[in-house]
């Protein structure tokens, strides 16, 4: 076995695979299970190398059938890594999958970090292939901190060049660009690492070389003391010796220059090129941050300012409104018609450009809706967003239609009789009595407002509301965010009890405590969605 693995290391395939085979069966007649399984991993590894895939999987699959039976799980993580490669290289993204996925729960479970790394990147292209980015981002952002932590390059540099691909089909050219950089670095690194390698090997070569030259001619002089005779005929060879040994040495010394001199010409041209990128980039960047700040201009003119907030809700609000990019495909709304006040958080499909399009439309379209009718019902008014956002995005509800629309939290509160309507997509609305420290949650239809596969007329909730009661409506990026100490969601029951440790505070300060929660639970990762939260004491 160990002499094969020797012709591995050496590249000689075939002689190593030859060697192996011997083992293999000396192992089978001993019974040997363990290594009669190492074997077969260790075959289908070489003629991997070989691109001889179909032939490799089932070795790595014969291995692990032996190797599920015994209590080795590492060896167990690393022949599923082995499969998921080889089926990477077999174009079988979709087969590969799942042994990535075994092999990291395996290697997450007995600290096997290079198999663990190995796993969450190849996870991360596989669901970039699938255009699904922000898990791709997760899974390779976690196999980037696990290939840092081992201090293994490769892997590094892998993750990385997953995350600008990622990053790049995702539309965040901020973060493309970081990640591009990042690899490109140790891209550099790795390559002028090998290419020292070779000028060591060289140097090292032609210092042996040397050396044996000169014990050489220190053996023809002490021939020379001793046969004097022959002294001018060896003076003779070893002149010439000496000169065409000079010869060879000014040969391969001019030869090591020229490759160093390339090299160096090589390295110059791909920091040239890499500083051009850089630059192009930058530009790009500008621009579209230009754009988008212009759009952020917009959006909060369409949005209500706090002095008209305060106008017409006439009591204790807060609103923590958070975009991801700048631009937010949240909105908020806030309105007054007679003795009706009219409170909407929304949250539109998508986030940044995208999302602030529908966000404006939906702002526009209430709009409408409450200026052309009397107030009918909450549930009336989603109706009726739910026709203008079908009608204005020509949604015809056929497979494969791009389903944009809108969860929303919608209410009514009439002032005069203190009765509140509540109507929701998804969204729902929680309600902390003045005198009870206790959620009661009024659930929102599982629809949204848009085309969907069965539409049916929302719920109008009717509730009988009294004084210092507090209402909350709010969007799921709250607690849709990752975070804490093991990369969790933060998840509706931890958001009802934070909104319970502070419902005794003054809504301004309500704001900055959920504000303070939600950025220490977020800490070093990046916000996933737009966050909006609306709070209101009666």
């Amino acid at each position: 076995m160990n002499i094969g693995k020797l012709h591995e290391t050496q590249k000689n395939f075939p002689q190593a695979i030859d060697y192996l085979k011997k083992s293999l069966s000396i192992y089978e007649s001993l019974d040997d299970k363990k290594n009669t399984a190492y074997c077969l991993n260790n075959i289908g590894s070489i003629l991997s190398n070989m691109k001889q895939y179909k032939e490799a999987l089932e070795n790595f699959k014969k291995a692990l059938k032996i190797l599920e039976k015994s209590k080795d799980k590492k060896a167990v993580s690393t022949c599923l890594v082995n499969i998921g490669a080889t089926l990477v290289n077999c174009n079988k993204q979709d087969e590969s999958f799942g042994y990535f996925q075994k092999a990291l729960v395996i290697s997450a479970l007995i600290g096997d970090n290079n198999s663990q790394a190995f796993s969450l990147i190849n996870i991360g292209a596989y669901y970039n292939l699938k255009k699904e980015y922000s898990k791709g981002i997760e899974y390779c952002s976690r196999g980037l901190d696990v290939a840092k932590s081992i201090k293994n390059i490769e892997l590094q540099n892998n993750a990385l060049e997953v995350l600008f691909e990622l990053y790049s089909k995702q539309g965040d050219y901020k973060n493309a660009f970081i990640y591009h950089v990042q690899y490109k670095r140790i891209n550099d690194s790795i390559y002028n690492a090998e290419k020292t390698k070779q000028i060591t090997e060289v140097e090292a070569k032609y210092q042996n070389e040397k050396k044996q030259k000169e014990i050489e001619l220190l053996n023809k002089d002490k021939e020379l003391q001793k046969i004097e005779v022959r002294s001018q005929k060896f003076q003779k060879y070893a002149f010439i010796g000496g000169f065409v040994l000079m010869l060879l040495l000014a040969v391969v010394i001019l030869r090591s220059y020229r490759e160093k001199r390339k090299a160096n010409i090589l390295l110059e041209n791909q920091k040239k090129e890499i500083e051009k990128q850089k630059e192009h980039i930058e530009n790009i960047h500008e621009d579209l941050t230009d754009s988008i700040r212009y759009a952020e201009r917009i959006q909060n003119a369409v949005l209500p300012r706090e002095q008209y907030i305060k106008e017409k809700i006439q009591g204790e609000f807060f609103i923590l409104f958070k975009p991801r990019d700048i631009v937010s495909g949240d909105f908020y709304f806030v309105e007054k018609r007679k003795n009706w006040l009219l409170v909407t958080v929304a949250d539109c499909t998508g986030h940044g450009v995208p999302g602030a399009f529908m966000s404006m439309l939906g702002i526009s379209f209430l709009n409408e809706i409450i200026a052309k009718d009397e107030i009918q019902s909450a549930s009336h008014v989603l109706n009726e967003l739910r026709q203008y956002v079908i009608h204005s995005l020509q949604q015809k509800g056929i497979e494969g239609e791009q389903q944009d629309g809108m969860d929303i939290a919608f209410i009514a509160l009439n002032t005069e009789t203190s009765m509140l309507e509540y109507s929701g997509a998804n969204n729902p609305l929680y309600i902390i009595p003045a005198e009870k420290n206790e959620i009661t949650e009024i659930k929102a239809d599982k629809m949204p407002v848009g085309i969907y596969q069965e539409m049916h007329p929302f719920k109008n909730n009717i509730i009988k509301i009294n004084k210092g009661d507090r209402l909350y409506i709010f969007s799921d990026g709250y607690i849709d965010q990752f975070g804490g100490e093991n990369h969790r969601k933060f998840l509706p029951k931890r958001f009802k009890e934070s909104l319970l440790q502070i419902a005794h505070l003054h809504m301004h300060e309500q704001k900055e405590t959920l504000d303070k929660i939600i950025e220490n639970w977020k800490g070093e990762n990046d916000q996933i969605d737009d966050i909006t939260v609306m709070g209101i004491k009666i």
